[in-house]
């Protein structure tokens, strides 16, 4: 019983991560593979990271990461 919980869980787990990688790399508008622009500023030790679609041209997400 508790193998099957734990298989379960697994499964699930997998499922859960795969529909999270989708949406983070498919556009949402048209379903294409989503390109990653990286810009580094230097003078405040950031990196810029910017996800958009090359088929429709939308930006879905920007962050920014702090340089340690």
């Amino acid at each position: 019983m508790i193998k099957n919980k734990i298989e379960q869980n697994i499964e699930s787990t997998s499922l859960t991560q795969r529909v999270f990688v989708e949406r983070e790399n498919l556009c949402p508008l048209c379903n294409h593979q989503l390109a990653i622009r990286v810009k580094a500023y230097l003078e405040n030790f950031t990196i810029a990271e910017e996800a958009y679609c090359e088929n429709c041209e939308l930006v879905t997400r920007t962050k920014d990461h702090k340089i340690n």
